[in-house]
């Protein structure tokens, strides 16, 4: 069953991949939607296959997957400055995982989800880092926020 859009205010079924609505928690579309109040822009959600759902085995690990479930994932790319965008995801407090992505097209993204436990990192030029781990990896982190800030 697809997801009710009767409350959704800025966002049509047609801007999402097709076929990964009926398999998407409506909570998620719901945050999105929320989040695109606060943020004051417009946000495209990423138009690729499994962007919102992904009911393939490969993908367990992943908040998009959606077999036996519904997936509480969303990647999406943001006007403006990604950082901003960031920052306004974090604050708002409606997602547990938050990611920036520097490496993707046609600009920077962001993925949102729904997990219970707070969960931020980036990925920059394929590699995976987080600021909760120490070293290189918080260092890099913040430089990639620092990066697409300006």
């Amino acid at each position: 069953m697809s997801p009710d859009f009767s409350h959704i205010r800025y966002f049509k079924p047609e801007e999402f991949p097709p076929g990964e609505l009926p398999l998407a928690d409506q909570r998620i579309l719901s945050a999105l939607d929320a989040y695109r109040g606060l943020l004051g822009r417009t946000i495209v959600p990423s138009p690729i296959k499994g962007a919102l759902a992904r009911p393939d085995a490969s993908a367990k690990g992943s908040r998009h997957y959606a077999i036996g479930r519904q997936s509480d994932a969303v990647d999406c790319f943001p006007s403006g400055n990604v950082v901003d965008a960031w920052r306004v995801a974090v604050m708002s407090g409606l997602f547990g995982g938050i990611g920036y992505y520097l490496d993707t097209m046609p600009g920077p993204m962001l993925h949102l989800d729904l997990r219970p436990e707070r969960l931020w990192w980036a990925r920059i030029k394929g590699e995976y880092y987080y600021p909760i781990q120490a070293g290189l990896n918080r260092e890099t982190f913040f430089r990639g926020l620092a990066s697409a800030s300006v």
